[in-house]
């Protein structure tokens, strides 16, 4: 499954994030990395304070409890960070997507937030 999932994740346009919440956490890591390299192409536009502003509501997050005020203030500030160009295009689009993933089903935050968490990382080493 592994590497079917792999070459199914290679480019990000065919790339659906909601994979995540269907593989196993290592696999989630490696989405996470291919995810970062195909946003910063041609240079990276999403900043880590942006992104860690991001994880602070996400980590506030709980399993299995009402989110809607938590997603309803991220997808707001999605918006507002991609207004004023602090995030890409394909990472807006593709956050609001887990976002709506999450707001249907709670018990999807953990998996959110190991794939953030993730992301993080990454985006922090493709920097220096």
């Amino acid at each position: 499954m592994r590497n079917n999932m792999s070459r199914g994740l290679r480019y990000h346009e065919k790339m659906d994030l909601t994979k995540i919440f269907e593989v196993d956490e290592l696999e989630c890591i490696d989405v996470a990395k291919k995810f970062v390299k195909d946003n910063i192409k041609g240079g990276n536009k999403n900043k880590t304070t942006q992104l860690r502003k991001f994880y602070d509501i996400i980590v506030s997050l709980e399993e299995g409890k009402e989110n809607k005020d938590k997603l309803a203030k991220l997808k707001i500030l999605l918006v507002y960070s991609y207004a004023r160009k602090n995030i890409s295009k394909s990472f807006y689009e593709s956050l609001l997507r887990l976002i709506d993933e999450v707001a249907k089903d709670t018990e999807k935050i953990k998996r959110f937030k190991e794939f953030m968490e993730a992301v993080i990382a990454y985006m922090k080493i493709e920097e220096k």
